[in-house]
């Protein structure tokens, strides 16, 4: 990757994270360099940071740097070679990929990630990966499905997914479903629950629930069905 679209991957970082105290980037002879991250969770701080602009909030490697590349789409993670790796696993490929000789299997832009990230954190890093493949059996991101819960669904269907969001307050002729009793989600029927949020549904509502897919990706509607299943 040539170092204009790095400069474009770290302007869209700078501009979509939020910015820390505890994540201290050190500029040094034009390079940057992580030295310093303290909170809580540093994976899930160092992935948000760095890994996301390519490898996507969801892990589908559909971040915004990707149209930008010049080589292959990074790997979604939500394969079962990815899924049901363990952290330590995860480590072992992300360094076989930095010895790689063939170019298919080389990380493809180490060399811009590599002075960003202290290796010491790697194993923060893989651990925040193999949490945000959770569930195995669904390829979304029951992590990622949370955060897009909260933005789109909580309004209407509630915290917990009973059907007793504050719009019912608003508009009384408005009967979300309660997504805990959900037959798609009791009989986990998964790509049934899939196509109806992608294509919307009127079956359970009195208003029209809205196609999210002219809204959301199939990765991110993914997520909101890897959620759901938790509830």
């Amino acid at each position: 990757m040539r170092r204009p679209i790095l400069g474009v991957w770290l302007v869209l970082c700078a501009a979509c994270v939020a910015p820390s105290e505890d994540l201290v980037l050190e500029a040094a002879a034009g390079e940057m360099s992580l030295v310093s991250v303290t909170t809580p969770d540093r994976g899930e701080t160092i992935y948000h940071a760095i890994c996301w602009a390519c490898h996507g909030h969801g892990g589908h490697g559909d971040g915004p740097a990707v149209a930008q590349l010049e080589s292959s789409r990074p790997p979604t993670f939500h394969t079962r070679d990815y899924a049901t790796a363990e952290p330590e696993r995860l480590e072992r490929m992300f360094h076989q990929a930095l010895r790689a000789e063939q170019t298919d299997m080389v990380h493809p832009h180490y060399e811009q990630v590599l002075p960003l990230l202290d290796l010491d954190y790697l194993p923060d890093v893989m651990s925040y990966i193999a949490a945000l493949t959770a569930p195995e059996s669904i390829p979304g991101s029951a992590l990622s499905g949370a955060e897009l819960y909260r933005q789109y669904c909580v309004m209407c269907h509630g915290s917990e997914g009973r059907g007793d969001g504050p719009a019912r307050e608003i508009f009384p002729d408005l009967e979300p479903s309660d997504l805990t009793t959900e037959a798609l989600v009791l009989a986990q029927d998964w790509d049934g629950l899939y196509d109806n949020l992608h294509s919307g549904f009127s079956r359970v509502h009195r208003v029209n629930m809205p196609p999210w897919g002219e809204i959301l990706d199939s990765g991110e509607l993914w997520d909101l069905v890897a959620y759901l299943s938790t509830l």
